[in-house]
């Protein structure tokens, strides 16, 4: 079967989303290449989320299409630059075969048949977990929760590429989790686009509290890193999460990207809470759980935005 490089940039959803393509891959006989140069295949996993990285993605996809051409191997221009900006990619490489976030467990089916797979799936990328060997970092894994958000903010571009909320079901993240252990992983990333709506899709209410209970309750020596959640889709499950930061297997970190220190800045940006209430949320957490590492993004610049 025909060897594959593959690129991967962006979050930890982007690097998961390889690894899932990986196992798929290799499923079908694939082996794989350090070098592009001796691939027959060449992915490229693109990250949009700035300009800056839209730049890099578009200096990448020209340096990959030139050895491609070169050596007759086929493009797979795959993640959220081909989902949310295909035209942009098709420009640089009209040549190239597009697969979006939702698609990459069926990333084969591209490479074999050179269809653009850019639509929703019938049958989605949450019933497969990747291979731990194409998972595992060192000692740590990242395990993916959720794709997609409630959001719909005025600035993010990746609403676009992944648009909509995909829950793996918790008994198949539990089982994976174990098998990662099993392989001496010493830290569970759990990670999604937006981790405080793990489960809506699957049973219309958030999940994410009851599935860390169960994951700690897991033989093992293990620690538990919870992913990013914006600040409204924490606020029902505050008491909750605040109970599951307190286990000895859960680290005392929470990622909420607040974006903007200002209520008008806010309302343009579409977010759905205020500044106050931030602080508020943010005290209470530290409160319940002295010590505490509260992580947040900011966007300075943003459209509407004064000195």
């Amino acid at each position: 079967m025909p060897s594959v490089y593959i690129e991967t940039y962006g979050c930890s959803l982007n690097h998961a989303d390889t690894a899932l393509a990986k196992t798929v891959l290799a499923k079908r006989g694939y082996r794989f290449s350090d070098s592009p140069e001796n691939a027959d295949v060449l992915i490229i996993n693109t990250c949009t989320v700035r300009v800056d990285s839209e730049e890099r993605m578009k200096k990448a996809i020209r340096r990959l299409r030139e050895i491609a051409s070169k050596n007759n191997a086929r493009l797979v221009v795959a993640g959220c630059m081909a989902a949310a900006q295909p035209f942009a990619v098709k420009k640089i490489a009209p040549e190239a075969v597009l697969v979006s976030p939702s698609n990459m467990h069926l990333i084969w089916k591209a490479i074999e048949e050179g269809v653009d797979l850019l639509k929703e799936p019938e049958n989605t990328k949450t019933r497969i977990m990747p291979e731990p060997k194409y998972a595992v970092k060192g000692r740590v894994a990242e395990v993916p929760l959720v794709d997609g958000c409630l959001g719909n903010c005025s600035f993010c571009i990746t609403r676009v590429a992944r648009r909509h909320v995909y829950s793996r079901p918790p008994r198949l993240v539990i089982e994976y989790v174990k098998k990662l252990v099993s392989h001496g992983v010493l830290e569970i990333r759990l990670t999604g686009q937006d981790t405080a709506v793990y489960g809506i899709d699957i049973v219309g209410k958030r999940l994410l509290p009851d599935l860390v209970r169960d994951i700690v309750e897991l033989n093992g020596d293990f620690m538990v890193r919870i992913g990013m959640m914006s600040p409204d889709q924490l606020q029902p499950i505050i008491d909750e999460i605040v109970d599951v930061l307190k286990h000895p297997k859960v680290y005392k970190f929470l990622h909420i990207p607040v974006q903007s220190g200002d209520d008008r800045v806010l309302k343009i940006m579409g977010r759905k809470y205020t500044v106050d209430e931030v602080r508020e949320a943010v005290k209470y957490v530290r409160s319940r759980i002295p010590g505490i590492t509260v992580a947040t993004d900011i966007i300075v610049g943003h459209p509407g935005e004064d000195e």
